[in-house]
């Protein structure tokens, strides 16, 4: 290697530095100012059922009419037990949430080299963070953190004997998964096939692959994913929900999952060439997925003629692609739908940075990759409203618009000892108003939309009946009804719930009306019917 060379390599040594360095300081700095952001989206929910789970007794399924699994109260209810239900306790373990992730993901990242691991937590921060506080504590991003943890036991190079142990360990580590969101599963066969491999050395003359050995390891999986997933089942049989929790998963779910993330009710060839089309514009996200096939491909042709390295970049590739078939499983596409997918190519785009850090390569093999890793992966990075808006001197933008601390204000100054209050809404900030002021809901109700799709089917029209008894018998003192919230569209859809509206109508009238929304308080005693 000539003097120009050397020279030339030294300066893209020096520019990856800058660029890790600068990362870095704008990781750092999000984070700070990320103690400012409130919550946000879906969050609010989750807070508000650990907050009637906490403070008053509910049961999920039985109080709470919510279809998320069990797992998902069970963890938002502790949270909220040791940190509260504010806003600053909900960032710092959103942080402390992302420092394990990246924690972990260092840990087994580091064999393919320290500067590969560094890059994969800064991209997947920077990711993270840049969606902003609606993402903040997503069910999608919280599953990530035992499946890294699992990631990290099931590559670890240890013996047959402790790799039982491991693989009871990692199947506990999906079943927390998958307590989450139960499609998460999807890497569990993945890693414990990765396991079973054995490495080939001279000293060890033993098959690479052998059935017993997986069978052995699967055996151990299964009993440790049964066993932990059992917990959350038997918690909730002791609480009395397990009969309500049946009832959703058998008669409502299989309504809910056919609408589409627009609210869309689908079905059959129309549904299908909607989930083809929503998978292949990756939420917009082409360039990382273009920059993580790239860094595969670099990772493959440095590592070649490392057995052990090349099998760890065939599983990170294995779960790109299964994760990336995540958000179809469901049929929702949002954002946060696609943080599995995010994670694991970002782990794939830090490979972009193989080359360069090998003192042995051409100038070519350093160069063509780090200007890939510029082109396709930071032009996915972006940072989030709330954090522009702070760094111009303005404070994060409040939840809604303002909508929710209108809704707050107005219930602590109005409810009264033994009030319960109603919302009529989604996420447009009901359920986070109420859960500021420690409103009591009236019926086991949290959302709405569930009345307003399938509307011929015998399971929704006994909701309805449901939600009008549990009003006449529990009389709610207010309704918050958000005007611009979204409903399901479609065939076999309506907006209209006439029941209601009529039951609105004769007994309460407007007490306050803001910004797309309306709240109804009581001016009439309701007859027991």
């Amino acid at each position: 290697m000539n003097k120009k060379e050397q020279t030339a390599n030294k300066m893209v040594d020096t520019g990856v530095i800058i660029l890790l360095v600068l990362l870095t300081l704008l990781l750092l700095s999000e984070l700070f100012l990320s103690l400012q952001w409130r919550m946000q989206h879906d969050s609010p929910i989750y807070y508000y059922s650990a907050f009637l789970m906490n403070e008053h007794g509910a049961v999920p399924y039985k109080d709470i009419f919510e279809t998320s699994i069990a797992g998902t109260f069970i963890l938002n209810a502790a949270i909220c037990k040791i940190f509260g239900y504010g806003d600053f306790a909900f960032r710092l373990v959103d942080i402390i949430s992302l420092v394990i992730l990246l924690t972990m993901t260092w840990l087994f990242m580091k064999s393919l080299g320290k500067i590969i691991a560094f890059s994969s937590i800064l991209l997947f921060g920077l990711m993270y963070l840049g969606f902003g506080p609606s993402m903040s504590l997503q069910r999608d991003y919280i599953g990530i953190i035992p499946i890294a943890a699992a990631i990290f036991f099931g590559t670890r190079n240890t013996r047959f004997k402790k790799r039982k142990i491991i693989a009871l360990i990692i199947g506990g580590l999906f079943a927390l998964s998958v307590s989450i969101k139960p499609h998460l599963a999807l890497a569990f066969p993945v890693i414990i096939f990765y396991m079973s491999l054995e490495k080939k050395s001279e000293k060890n003359t033993k098959k690479i692959f052998s059935w017993s050995r997986l069978i052995k390891l699967s055996f151990f999986g299964m009993l440790g994913f049964v066993f932990v997933l059992s917990i959350p089942f038997i918690w909730l049989w002791k609480k009395g929900g397990l009969p309500y929790f049946w009832e959703i998963f058998h008669d409502y779910l299989p309504l809910h999952i056919q609408l589409s993330g627009n609210h869309v009710l689908m079905s059959g060839t129309k549904r299908f060439f909607y989930l083809l089309y929503r998978y292949r514009q990756f939420c917009g996200m082409e360039s990382l997925a273009l920059a993580a096939c790239f860094g595969l491909f670099f990772g493959w042709d440095r590592f070649k003629k490392a057995p052990q390295q090349i099998r760890f970049i065939i599983l990170l590739a294995a779960l790109l692609v299964l994760y990336s078939i995540y958000p179809v499983l469901s049929g929702q596409f949002w954002n946060y739908h696609w943080m599995p997918f995010v994670y694991f190519a970002c782990l794939c785009t830090s490979l972009l940075l193989l080359p360069v850090t090998s003192s042995s390569s051409p100038l070519y093999k350093k160069v063509v990759p780090f200007i890939f890793f510029l082109l396709f992966g930071l032009t996915t990075i972006h940072t989030s409203i709330d954090f522009r808006h702070q760094i111009s001197g303005q404070g994060p933008l409040p939840p809604k618009k303002g909508r929710v601390d209108k809704i707050a204000n107005f219930l602590k100054e109005n409810l009264r000892k033994g009030d319960t209050v109603q919302p009529l809404d989604w996420t447009g900030g009901a359920l986070h108003g109420m859960l500021l002021a420690k409103a009591v809901i009236a019926t086991p109700y949290i959302l709405d939309y569930y009345f307003y799709h399938h509307i011929s089917n015998p399971y929704i029209q006994k909701l309805r009946k449901r939600m009008m008894k549990a009003l006449e018998d529990k009389k709610p003192t207010f309704f918050i009804h958000l005007i611009d919230e979204p409903r399901p569209r479609g065939e076999n859809t309506t907006t209209e719930f006439p029941e209601l509206n009529k039951f609105i109508d004769e007994y309460y009238s407007i007490a306050y009306e803001g910004d797309g929304f309306k709240i109804y308080k009581r001016q009439k005693l309701i007859p027991v019917k």
